[in-house]
């Protein structure tokens, strides 16, 4: 938790309480959503990402799977098992632009592997993460 909407009110809103020394923020993400136990969606990554605009600071980007399950980056072999649409994210960051604790939001791109010091994975790092870089910065880039 928080997984779902009331939870993520309930939390920052106690969190934030007129009694607490200092506010409370997010790192939000927009590969994160909920699924109960038989995979069907609950709250859509983009519903859980878009309630969390009041309190996000930052956010983490990466790819994941229709059940959230498994997460990966935007190259070209990623887009078509992944839900995460950059586009809408955009869109979504660019029509609630007031609706963020600061001026500027920042965007983490995130890479769940291969992890660096391993001799058998290091070799794709650098094709994922140029792969993702590029389809990202075609995105937000334009978004400006």
């Amino acid at each position: 938790p928080p997984s779902t909407p009331d939870e993520i009110t309930y939390f920052m809103e106690h969190l934030n309480a007129d009694d607490q020394p200092a506010p409370i923020y997010f790192c939000s993400d927009v590969s994160h959503g909920l699924a109960d136990e038989s995979g069907s969606v609950v709250h859509s990554h983009m519903e859980l990402f878009e309630h969390t605009i009041p309190w996000m600071w930052e956010f983490h980007l990466k790819n994941t799977d229709a059940r959230f399950e498994s997460t990966f980056g935007f190259g070209p072999a990623d887009l078509g098992r992944g839900i995460v649409d950059l586009g809408a994210i955009a869109e979504l960051i660019g029509a609630n632009k007031g609706r963020f604790p600061r001026e500027e939001i920042v965007g983490y791109l995130e890479i769940p592997g291969p992890k660096s010091g391993r001799d058998y994975s290091d070799r794709l790092l650098g094709e994922q993460l140029t792969e993702s870089i590029e389809a990202i910065s075609e995105v937000f880039l334009l978004a400006e």
